[in-house]
This record gives C-alpha cells, structure tokens and sequence, in this order.
C-alpha cells in the first residue's frame, strides 16, 4: 500500500510537471536580479507562474535536506518513535549548522526529523544516512535515484546535508518537483512549520530548544524576515550554492511552490532570498486562480442536419462548464479562443439530446489549455421519406449495384434483341407460306 501511494505521487509530479506551461501575470513581478535561479509553480495545475534559469545547475545548499527527510520519513514511515544510537562515523563526518548530538546518543526518529527538516541539523541529516545505508556514499545512491523516480533528472546528490561538494549540483525546476513530492507526504509539512521544539533530553544529553532556521517562519533569530503566508520547506546557505530559499504557501485552496537558489545579500546586507520569496508569495496569490473559460450556456453552434423532420440544423454546445488556472486579470473575449472540431461536418438524423457530435478546445496564448465533449440541446427526428430517398440514392451509387444494372440492362436488351429476330422470322416464315 505504502509503495503503491509513493508511486501515485510521483505519476502525478510527472505529469502535472512535465506538461508545465508559464504564463507570467501583472506587471508587479518581483525583482529577482539578485538570484541564479528561480521557479514558482502552483500544484493544483501544473502551471508554471515565473521561471528564471530554472534548469540551470547550481550547487543545491541546504536544499539537500529535502530528499535526506523524505528518505527518512519513507524508511521510518510507521516507526517514528524507535530510537536511532548516533553512529561515531555520522559525527565525524558533520560539519556546519548542527545540534550537538554525540556517538552513542538514543534520539527518536520523530526528533531527527524535526532537528533535520526545521533545524537543519546537519548531523541529523548524516545519523539518518548512515543508518539507513550503512554509509553516506551508499545512501547517496538511494539519493540520487530517488530523484530519478521523482523526475529530478538534474540532480546530483553527494552528501546528506548540502555541504558544497565537487559534481553536486541540482536545478531550481528539480527542486520544486522535490518540494511538491515532499509536500504532499502526509504530516511532513506539519515539521516543516515547527518554529520552536523542545527536545527531550537524552541518554548523553540535557533537553535541547531547535528553531527554525527558515526565518519566513520564525522570529527568534532573526524577526525582519517574517511572512505568516509562507509555509517551510527549507532555507540555508553555503559558498557555492549562496542564499536558498523554499517555501510554499496557500491561498484559496491553492497551493504554490517557490524556489530560489543562488540568491546573494542586497545592498543592506539582507538575505534577499527571503524577501525575494515573500514579494513572490504576494504576487502568485494575488495574480492567479482558477476561472471561468468554458459555459455551456454562452457558446453554440448550429451544425447543419441531413434527413430531418422539419428542421435544417440541431444547435450544439459545451457538455461541460470548464474552469481553468490562469492571470485573474485575463481578458477571456479576446485573450481565450475557441476550436470547433465535429465528427462530421453535417450531422444525420435522427439525433438525440445531449449525443456527442464533436470537441471543443479552449486556446490560451496559442496553447490548449482545455476541451469538452460538444452534445446536441435537443433530439431531431428523422423524415422517413427522405431517408428513404437517400436510401435509393445511396443504393444507385454502390458499385456493386451499378454493375449489376448494367448486366440486367444488357441481358434484357439482348432478350429483346433475340425476341424481335424470333419474331421477325416467324413472321417472314408466315409470309412465306401464304
């Protein structure tokens, strides 16, 4: 059950991505001069908002800890409360942020996660690599090929935790398909916003306070950057990869992933990737939804009928009202376009309402965006004296018919032929013998 979930929801990553379609709205676009890359895409559609360098490769950061969480959120899925025995080799190979964990130290799995995906700890990024894998360069194979199954085809893992290292490398596009694979794991979201946790102390260690260190969400190392819309995911730096910020956020039932990578500071010396994110944040919600591009009652069409009672044309419409992700400032009667495909150019009675007599495409910027089935409003009777005649007329038009005439019109002529030369000799022979 568990495998065949991951596997729907990475069917559906693909397909919602890998059709993805941009469409930029306003004229309020954020300035994002200051980072290598970035992607911002709602889940709900697969649409695209913004992409700027999104498949270009750059060193990944932090945001590494997001396929180390979700490999140990999988392995872990129903046993968040076993207790993992820090591994020596996982100390010695952590550098940067940590929270101080020792060889020997008992931690829960529920507590490494929320030390990994809120603090970013890179030392419980590495524990849980070498306990599930045995070693990091085995666990980042389970790395690197998750991706691939995910769809993050760019991507190259070569630690657990994001520390720059030679040939990693990711793209802002993957890490959104990451992010979306990550988000929609039941509960994972939920630490991702912890901003503050008390963890209990341990075997080898007092109680220890972790914070998130996505300041969009906490306040208590640095306040300036707060948005109460964003949602986690991850946030971190290094020299190679810079400032990295993602998040998500939700609005109307709609969800949007935002990515930044390779963000620099701005000329006060802000992390501009959290500003970067929060005027996205602004500007996707503000600028995008779901509205009306298809009304059954707004579009007809009058296709012609052959053999009817009575009438010469059957009206067709929509069979569906659609609705459809795009700029809320779009201008549908002049921006939104209409296809009319029938099954045949005239339709034949009889007909009966709401039969499927064709498509509908719904074209935005030169792109189908949608379509609906085209069903007739009402029935139409057939006349029973013209389908009669075109019964006869499609008769004569067969070859087969038409051949057989021929033989029955040359045999008869030749019967009446031979009857008037039997008849002309009798008659002479009549005459003959008066």
């Amino acid at each position: 059950m568990k495998r065949c979930y991951i596997f729907l929801i990475t069917a559906i990553l693909l397909a919602v991505i890998s059709s993805t379609t941009i469409y930029a709205a306003g004229n309020d676009l954020p300035d994002t001069t200051l980072a290598r890359s970035v992607y911002v895409y709602n889940t709900d559609s697969g649409i695209a908002l913004f992409s700027k360098n999104a498949q270009e490769a750059i060193a990944p950061a932090s945001s590494v800890k997001l396929m180390t969480a979700i490999l140990a959120y999988e392995h872990y899925q129903n046993d968040f409360d076993k207790k993992i025995s820090v591994p020596k080799e996982a100390i010695d190979i952590t550098v940067g942020n940590n929270i101080g964990l020792v060889p020997g130290e008992e931690v829960s799995v529920r507590e490494l996660l929320i030390a990994l995906i809120a603090g970013g700890a890179n030392d419980a990024a590495n524990t849980f690599a070498i306990e599930i894998a045995g070693s990091l360069d085995v666990f980042c194979e389970l790395m690197n090929k998750k991706a691939k199954e995910i769809g993050a085809l760019d991507t190259v893992y070569k630690n657990a935790s994001g520390i720059d290292a030679d040939g990693m490398v990711t793209t802002a596009k993957d890490t959104a398909l990451i992010t979306a694979y990550a988000y929609k794991l039941s509960g994972f979201r939920e630490y991702a916003m912890i901003t503050r946790y008390v963890m209990d102390k341990t075997n080898k260690s007092a109680s220890r306070v972790i914070h998130n260190r996505n300041y969009l969400l906490s306040t208590h190392i640095e306040p300036r950057y707060y948005d109460p819309d964003a949602i986690g995911m991850n946030s971190g730096y290094t020299q190679e990869g810079g400032f990295c910020t993602v998040c998500a956020a939700e609005e109307d039932g709609l969800t949007y992933i935002f990515v930044i990578l390779g963000a620099a500071k701005d000329e006060n010396g802000n992390n501009s990737s959290f500003n970067m994110a929060s005027e996205l944040i602004d500007w996707a919600t503000s600028n995008y939804g779901y509205i009306n591009v298809l009304d059954p009652g707004e579009i007809v069409y009058e296709v012609p009928v052959r053999l009817a009672k009575n009438v010469d044309y059957v009206i067709v419409s929509p069979q569906t009202k659609l609705e459809y992700f795009l700029p809320l400032d779009t201008d549908i009667k002049n921006e939104v376009l209409y296809e009319i495909h029938l099954d045949e150019k005239e339709l034949t009675a009889p007909l009966y309402e709401g039969q499927v007599v064709g498509k509908i495409d719904v074209i935005y910027k030169s792109d189908v965006i949608a379509n609906a089935d085209l069903i007739t409003k009402s029935s139409v009777s057939a006349s029973t004296f013209l389908r009669m005649i075109d019964y006869l007329k499609n008769l004569f038009k067969s070859k087969q018919v038409r051949v057989a005439l021929i033989v029955f019109a040359t045999l008869f002529i030749s019967y009446l032929f031979l009857s008037y030369v039997q008849f002309k000799n009798t008659y002479r022979n009549r005459n003959n013998r008066k």
